[in-house]
């Protein structure tokens, strides 16, 4: 008896010991939760993820769809904006770039958000290195087709103009817009100010204003523009000071079919028509629409100057 008690004993013991283990274990658990997912999302580095490149945050957080969304309902409301030509009014032209900033804090705010409501989720196949390096890879590619490629297929373009020769309609140092489908549906004509390749060289852009086109006649005398015989007058030029000869004298030329004869608005500044001969109708490349950035010498924003039609 006295054996089976001690076995007896013995199994007590056992069970005494496997239930204080148990309830340590329970103990333990309920003091000090053991995380046991080890794929912890950080929202604050998703934030920072989508400021650095756009979506690259919801991918991180495993959104990898909401991401795609976003890029897709962007492209809609460009492809909206520029198929409508409302992109090159002035009005349109800060919609677009408003709606980019806006868009761009959504996806940033929207990876914070969800972040912290997915900070336990199971890594996806794409959560890799060669997943995020793809997706930075394919952002750049599509962001430097669409940047190279928008004159052609979102038919604007921008310049920044280094000189003065068209002061001052356009002063030196000033952003514009420019009008890349301008010409599909009429041609040039007097007035326009047009951005155009180089008769000498054509990898140089210039941007001057069209004075006379195919079969005009075209001269200057004491500092008149004459076309056809008839002085015109040039509301642009005004507090334009002409004083250099070829400013103020030019013979008269005829204008030969489909070329054109252009100027500088600051005539004494300006390498135009007057030096290289006439411009071909094939060089022209866009019309200047409006000012859309202008800052002084002390790179002060000239809001007086800001979404100016250049005319």
């Amino acid at each position: 008896m006295d054996k089976y008690l001690s076995m007896h004993r013995v199994g007590d013991a056992v069970d005494s010991q496997t239930v204080d283990e148990s309830e340590k274990i329970e103990t333990a658990a309920g003091n000090q939760p053991v995380d046991l997912n080890p794929d912890r999302r950080n929202p604050w580095f998703a934030l920072l993820l989508s400021l650095m490149v756009p979506g690259l945050g919801l991918m991180y957080i495993g959104r990898l769809r909401m991401a795609i969304l976003y890029y897709l309902l962007f492209a809609g409301v460009v492809t909206a904006v520029t198929q409508t030509r409302f992109i090159v009014e002035p009005v349109g032209f800060y919609v677009v770039l408003i709606s980019f900033l806006l868009w761009y804090l959504l996806i940033a705010i929207s990876s914070l958000v969800i972040g912290y409501r997915r900070r336990n989720t199971s890594l996806r196949g794409y959560q890799r290195w060669y997943g995020y390096t793809t997706f930075i890879l394919f952002i750049a590619l599509a962001q430097g087709v669409t940047l190279s490629m928008r004159e052609e297929y979102l038919g604007y373009a921008t310049y920044r103009l280094p000189g003065a020769s068209m002061q001052p309609t356009i002063q030196a140092g000033e952003y514009i817009l420019a009008d890349t489908w301008a010409y599909k549906v009429r041609g040039p004509k007097r007035g326009d100010v047009v951005v155009f390749r180089s008769p000498q060289d054509p990898k140089i852009l210039y941007i001057k204003r069209i004075i006379a086109q195919g079969g005009d006649l075209v001269a200057i005398r004491k500092g008149k523009l004459t076309i056809n015989g008839k002085e015109i007058k040039e509301t642009y030029l005004k507090d334009v000071a002409i004083s250099l000869d070829y400013s103020l004298e030019m013979a008269e030329r005829k204008i030969p079919k489909d070329q054109y004869f252009v100027m500088g608005d600051n005539r004494d500044y300006s390498n135009d028509s007057r030096a290289w001969g006439f411009l071909p109708a094939g060089n022209i490349h866009a019309r200047a629409v409006y000012i859309w950035y202008s800052v002084d010498e002390y790179r002060t924003i000239q809001k007086k100057r800001l979404a100016k039609s250049i005319h």
